[in-house]
């Protein structure tokens, strides 16, 4: 297993401050570690520099990101050049987006959410790509966004957005879709 750390951006060949005694410790259980240059993953938008200072691997190593948080884009540069020198993070890029996601979630607490991006929604795929029947749970969060994320492809628009479902006076059930019709009003000013 390698585990990988931020150097220090003033002293580049040590851990960031901030990883140095997690650092010592990796070493001194006979694990070995590799520094990444978070600068230059993050403003220079360039991975292969970032990650300059992690030597090929002749076997494939199972790998452990240990550093300042990234974008999901950010880390799904630095997975897939990690992955080139033989190096797997234990945690794919969805399941990087995913913890974000459920960080983001905790507000809803156990409260039924909806999913849509910027612009549409998959509302016609109800329970497939819409509807989330609680906010806390992993399994059907994941579920549900793979979905939305697979059945919007290219038109998907800016990123994610999560609503609480507010159930209102039902009517009937969309016959094709399990879409709940309900009773609403608007009103125009």
């Amino acid at each position: 297993m390698k585990l990988i750390f931020c150097a220090d951006p003033l002293h580049r060949s040590e851990p960031d401050e901030m990883y140095q005694s997690e650092a010592s410790t990796v070493a001194s259980l006979g694990y070995t570690f590799s520094l990444i240059d978070y600068e230059a993953l993050v403003n220079d938008k360039d991975p292969i520099k970032a990650t300059r200072r992690v030597t090929q691997e002749n076997n494939i190593e199972i790998g452990i990101y240990r550093g300042w948080m990234l974008k999901p884009f950010q880390y799904e540069q630095l997975y897939e050049v990690l992955q080139g020198k033989g190096i797997n993070l234990v945690n794919n890029p969805m399941a990087y987006r995913h913890c974000h996601l459920m960080r983001c979630l905790q507000v809803f607490g156990n409260s039924p959410v909806v999913v849509k991006d910027y612009v549409k929604s998959q509302k016609h795929y109800w329970s497939e790509a819409f509807f989330i029947p609680s906010a806390n749970s992993r399994e059907s969060v994941e579920r549900v966004v793979n979905r939305f994320i697979e059945l919007q492809g290219e038109d998907l628009n800016e990123g994610l957005v999560f609503r609480e479902f507010v159930e209102f006076e039902p009517l009937t059930v969309y016959s094709k879709s399990g879409m709940p019709l309900t009773k609403e009003f608007a009103f125009l000013f």
